[in-house]
C-alpha cells in the first residue's frame, strides 16, 4: 500500500509539475503576443472623402501615434455613408490589424436606419478626439435671424431646411429640432456642406443644418441660429449660443470623431492600442494637432467617456429612426 501511495505521489507531482509548465507556457505565449503587436502597419480606413474634417484629424495623430508604437497606413474606402468601410471591418479577422476612423452617430443610423450589415455595439472603440456640435444657419441678409423667427415663419409656411446627407448626423439633428419645437419644416438632402451652401446663398433653402467646420469656413457669407450641443460651450464656433442657452429644449446629437476596430480583437491588443492613443494624444501633442488639422475642437475621448457618448447618441438614433426613414 506504502509502495502504491508514493507511486501516486510521483505521479502527481509529474502531473501537477506538467500543468504548470503549460500554464507558464500560456501566459509566456500570451506575453510575447502583446510584446510583438504590431508587428507591421496596421491599416486605418476613413469612409470619407480625403481633406474632409475625419481625414485631416487622423493624418494630425498618425505621426504620434507612430511616435507611441503604432504605424499605421492611411486606405479611403468611401460609400453608403461608411456602411462599406464597416462592413470590411465587421467581418475582418480580429487580428487587431485593420481600424478605422469614425463618426456619431453615423454607425447607429447605418445599422437602424439603412439596415447596414453589421452590429454597432459589437465593434471595438479605442479612442475619441473631437467632440462637436451642429449648428443651424441661414444666409448673411435672410430676415430670419433668430429661432424664433423660424418658429413664427413656420406658422406661415413650411420651413424649407437643408442637411448635408440623408439619414446623417444633421439630418437627425433637424428632425429633433422639427419634432422638438413642432416646426412646420421640408428637409432637402445635400451631398456634404460643398452642396448645401450654394442651394442656402441660391435661396432654395431657406436654413441649413452644417458642422461648424463648413460654417467657420463660410462664416463671411452665413448668419449662425443656434448651436446644438449638450456638454460644453461650443469649440468651433464660441459666439454662437446654444439652443439651451436660447431657452430652447431641444437634444443634441453631437459629433464624436473616434477610432473603432474589429469586434473580438484580443483584449490585450485593444488595451495596447488604446495606451498608444493616450500618449498620441497628449495635451501637448494636442496643440499641435489643432494648428495641423485646422480643428480647434480637437480634444482626449478616453474610452470611458468615449463609450457613454457613443451610448447617447445610440439612443438617440433608435428614439427618431423612424422618422428618418421619411
Amino acid at each position: 500500500m506504502a509502495k502504491g501511495s508514493g507511486l501516486s505521489r510521483r505521479t502527481l507531482l509529474a502531473t501537477t509539475g506538467a500543468i504548470a509548465a503549460g500554464l507558464a507556457a500560456v501566459r509566456t505565449s500570451r506575453l510575447a503576443s502583446a510584446a510583438t503587436y504590431p508587428t507591421h502597419d496596421i491599416t486605418w480606413l476613413i469612409y470619407q472623402r480625403a481633406g474632409g474634417g475625419l481625414d485631416l484629424t487622423t493624418r494630425a495623430i498618425q505621426p504620434f501615434l507612430r511616435a507611441a508604437g503604432v504605424a499605421t497606413r492611411i486606405e479611403y474606402l468611401s460609400g453608403a455613408g461608411g456602411r462599406i468601410a464597416r462592413t470590411r471591418l465587421f467581418t475582418a479577422e480580429p487580428s487587431g490589424y485593420l481600424m478605422m476612423t469614425d463618426a456619431t452617430p453615423s454607425p447607429a443610423l447605418g445599422e437602424f436606419v439603412f439596415e447596414g450589415a453589421y452590429k454597432t455595439n459589437q465593434f471595438e472603440p479605442i479612442f475619441g478626439w473631437n467632440n462637436e456640435s451642429w449648428v443651424l444657419c441661414v444666409k448673411k441678409d435672410s430676415p430670419i435671424r433668430e429661432l424664433k423667427d423660424l418658429i413664427a415663419l413656420s406658422k406661415q409656411r413650411p420651413i424649407r431646411a437643408a442637411t448635408i446627407g440623408r439619414g446623417d448626423g444633421s439630418h437627425l439633428q433637424l428632425v429633433i429640432l422639427k419634432k422638438s419645437m413642432n416646426v412646420n419644416m421640408s428637409i432637402a438632402h445635400f451631398d456634404g456642406s460643398a452642396a448645401a451652401f450654394p442651394a442656402l446663398f441660391g435661396g432654395h433653402v431657406d436654413v441649413a443644418m452644417v458642422g461648424p467646420g463648413g460654417g467657420q469656413r463660410n462664416s463671411d457669407n452665413l448668419h449662425f441660429l443656434a448651436v446644438f450641443r449638450e456638454g460644453g460651450e461650443p469649440i468651433t464656433l464660441p459666439n454662437v449660443p446654444t439652443a439651451k442657452a436660447l431657452g430652447y429644449d431641444v437634444p443634441s446629437i453631437d459629433q464624436v470623431w473616434y477610432a473603432t476596430t474589429t469586434p473580438a480583437v484580443p483584449k490585450d491588443r485593444v488595451e495596447f492600442l488604446r495606451q498608444a492613443f493616450d500618449k498620441a494624444l497628449s495635451e501637448e501633442n494636442l496643440v499641435t494637432m489643432r494648428k495641423q488639422s485646422g480643428h480647434p475642437g480637437m480634444t482626449r475621448l478616453p474610452p470611458d467617456k468615449l463609450a457613454a457618448l457613443l451610448e447617447a447618441s445610440n439612443r438617440l438614433v433608435l428614439q427618431y429612426k423612424d422618422d428618418l426613414k421619411d
